[in-house]
This record gives C-alpha cells, sequence and structure tokens, in this order.
C-alpha cells in the first residue's frame, strides 16, 4: 500500500465462515423469517422475498423497509 490508495482485496481472500443474515419480522405475530446465505447477491436476495410471500397469507400486502 501507498498513501493514497486504498487497501484492495486480493481474490483468494477468504472470509471463513461469515454469512449474511436476511431477517423479517412480522411485527403482528412477533414471528420471525431469518435465513443466513454464503453470498450477499441479489439472487440470495431474491429467494428470500420468494420465502418472505410465501409465508404471507393469500390475499393480504406486505410492506418491505430496508436497511443496509
Amino acid at each position: 500500500m501507498r498513501p493514497g490508495q486504498a487497501a484492495r482485496r486480493r481474490n483468494d481472500y477468504k472470509r471463513h465462515g461469515t454469512t449474511f443474515l436476511f431477517a423479517a419480522l412480522d411485527i403482528a405475530t412477533g414471528r420471525i423469517v431469518g435465513r443466513c446465505y454464503r453470498r450477499h447477491r441479489a439472487a440470495e436476495f431474491r429467494k428470500f422475498l420468494d420465502e418472505i410471500e410465501a409465508s404471507v397469507l393469500s390475499g393480504l400486502d406486505f410492506h418491505l423497509v430496508m436497511d443496509n
């Protein structure tokens, strides 16, 4: 590294078991829908959204509030 240059990760960087948690709280019942994934991509997030949709009764809307 040089002064003014940001640190970089190497291509062989390993996360050593770190996972990403996606979680949703049903405020009415206190039930939590959660899933851990090894990667944090749009594909995993889409799978999680599909899981939330499957857990909500048909005909009901759900509101999504996201925080990174």
